[in-house]
């Protein structure tokens, strides 16, 4: 009876794993020695002792902290920006069909899509596209079901 030896593709196979799951023990004591340097860096003493407001105040043209609270959070400005506009209607069975829904004036479509009910398979999107001008979502559909569907456009519009 011989020995069973593992295949070379075995060992090198067993090496790697090993080598992998020890991976992040390898990792870590550079990673720790950067964050220590960091620290005792020397970039605290330039703060001169200024608080995170007054830090980000001076990065943003010196306003004051009261200034930088007055302003508009990112997500509350960009609310106002951007708008969704539905359409809804009935899809006939065995029927193609173009459904279209608008900007407001002044804004422009960004994006768009619909959706059926009941969900199903049969109702396929043959164009899916903003229009030329750019200010309506357009989609061309087919619905290959024996009944009527209900169908929703919608667009993305922006200011």
């Amino acid at each position: 009876m011989s020995k069973l030896r593992p295949s070379p593709a075995m060992a090198v196979a067993l090496l790697a794993l090993f080598i992998s799951l020890a991976g992040t023990a390898f990792a870590a004591p550079p990673i720790v020695a950067r964050a220590r340097y960091a620290l005792n860096a020397g970039n605290s003493a330039k703060l001169q002792g200024k608080t995170p407001p007054e830090v980000a105040a001076l990065a943003l043209g010196g306003q004051t902290p009261e200034q930088l609270a007055a302003m508009p959070s990112p997500t509350s400005s960009i609310a106002g920006l951007v708008t969704l506009r539905r359409a809804g209607d009935v899809m006939n069975s065995q029927a193609e069909r173009a459904f279209t829904v608008g900007c407001p004036t002044g804004e422009k479509v960004i994006g768009g899509g619909w959706r059926g009910e009941p969900s199903n398979r049969d109702v396929i999107a043959l164009e899916d596209a903003p229009n030329d001008a750019g200010t309506a979502w357009t989609v061309y559909l087919w619905n290959g079901h024996r009944n009527s569907s209900r169908i929703e456009v919608f667009a993305i519009c922006v200011k």
